[in-house]
């Protein structure tokens, strides 16, 4: 057992450090600050903090400026745990990616946007599930190409 926890020891106390995606004031009169770069964009509901209630999602805003099909995969970059998805509502399904087969059909409406703005963007609500605090890297698909978002969940 003290091998063991020699041996884990300094894997606990190096965590390389983390360093988020930059913020955009995208879309300020709407959204406010968001994570992210063109084509996506993410608000986390949570402000970056983890719930210590198992299992318990955050509520998540994805904002993608593509009519493209999009697939999200998220991981923790220190230990490579994945996190999960729900999207369509509480209803929908939950698994290891979010697949978005027509963003400007599953777009929502955030108050204060015009249906003319839905022509350039498209607003997806859904729940991430993080499986503990860490650093979370997005691999956001559009098309050919590959975005990365990263947050840091405290």
């Amino acid at each position: 057992m003290v091998v063991m926890i020699t041996l884990l020891l300094p894997m606990l106390l190096y965590q390389s450090p983390c360093t988020s995606t930059a913020t955009d004031r995208l879309l300020p009169n709407i959204i406010g600050v968001a994570t992210g770069a063109d084509p996506a964009w993410l608000l986390d509901g949570s402000s970056g903090h983890f719930s210590n209630e198992p299992n318990a999602p955050v509520k998540t805003l994805w904002i993608f400026k593509t009519r493209q099909r999009v697939l999200v995969k998220g991981r923790e970059r220190n230990t490579g745990a994945t996190t999960r998805f729900q999207h369509q509502g509480l209803n929908g399904p939950i698994g290891d990616e979010m697949v978005v087969e027509d963003p400007r059909r599953e777009s929502v409406l955030p108050g204060g946007t015009t249906r003319e703005l839905l022509n350039v963007y498209a607003f997806i609500p859904s729940y991430v599930f993080y499986p503990h605090p860490g650093c979370y890297q997005f691999d956001v698909e559009v098309g050919e190409t590959t975005r990365h978002i990263t947050v840091e969940i405290k």
